[in-house]
């Protein structure tokens, strides 16, 4: 599915659709509160845009926390609003939300070990996900530097090995 989703965004920007941010082609797909945009560039890379004269933030391997700022939306109007971009492209929105890089954005909020995003993160965790990020959760059960509410919550939501 995203090496089909790979081919259509490339071809898109090839064809002018995109944008050019700080030398690189992209195609935005929402914009969130902070007028931060979320994009994705022709290698199916997800990017934060800045509003202001920053450099775009890439999602990758030690970055996973440049997409946080999504958990503070309910996952559902995330994931309308995400497939409203990829409408508006000719994207198949289902393609695109399932993209999205859920589960690593997660685990970087957790592993960050805010209770205020703990707490979102938590909550904005699909039951299908749960498994993947079963280390993590339990780890915020365990921590002790969260609310004994948020060890509550994510012991409730530890699934089976």
């Amino acid at each position: 599915m995203d090496d089909t989703l790979r081919a259509a965004v490339r071809g898109l920007i090839e064809a002018g659709k995109g944008e050019s941010i700080k030398c690189l082609s992209v195609l935005c797909l929402m914009t969130l509160e902070s007028q931060t945009r979320l994009a994705v560039d022709a290698d199916l890379r997800w990017l934060a845009l800045p509003p202001d004269d920053r450099a775009p933030f890439v999602y990758g391997p030690g970055t996973e926390h440049v997409l946080c700022e999504v958990v503070e939306w309910k996952r559902d109007d995330f994931e309308a609003k995400l497939e409203e971009g990829a409408r508006a492209h000719g994207l198949a929105p289902d393609e695109v939300v399932f993209a999205f890089p859920a589960v690593g954005m997660v685990r970087a909020v957790l592993a960050k070990g805010w209770p205020y995003l703990t707490r979102l993160a938590l909550l904005w965790v699909r039951p299908t996900e749960l498994r993947d990020l079963r280390p993590d959760i339990l780890a915020v059960s365990k921590a002790p530097n969260i609310p004994t509410p948020l060890k509550d919550l994510a012991d409730r939501l530890v699934v089976p090995e």
